[in-house]
C-alpha cells in the first residue's frame, strides 16, 4: 500500500519499518476502497505513522485499554 502512495524509497521504508505495520496498511486498504482519494489516503498514512510512532508499544504485546 506504501508503494501506492508514496515515491520515495526512504518514504516507503519509513513507513513500512514502523510499528503497526500490518494495522495501518489494511486501515488504508480499508480507506482507499471506501473511496478516500490519494491524498487523502496520504494524510491518513502520515498520522498513522505518528501515532504510531507515539504510541512508542511493542506491537506484539498489542494495547489494551489499561
Amino acid at each position: 500500500m506504501f508503494e501506492k502512495l508514496f515515491n520515495g524509497s526512504e518514504v516507503i521504508d519509513r513507513h513500512e519499518r514502523a510499528p503497526y505495520r500490518e494495522e495501518r496498511e489494511r486501515y488504508l486498504e480499508h480507506c482507499e476502497r471506501e473511496g478516500y482519494k490519494r491524498s487523502t489516503l496520504r494524510l491518513f498514512a502520515r498520522e498513522l505513522l505518528w501515532i504510531a510512532r507515539k504510541l512508542r508499544l511493542d506491537p506484539e504485546r498489542g494495547v489494551s485499554t489499561e
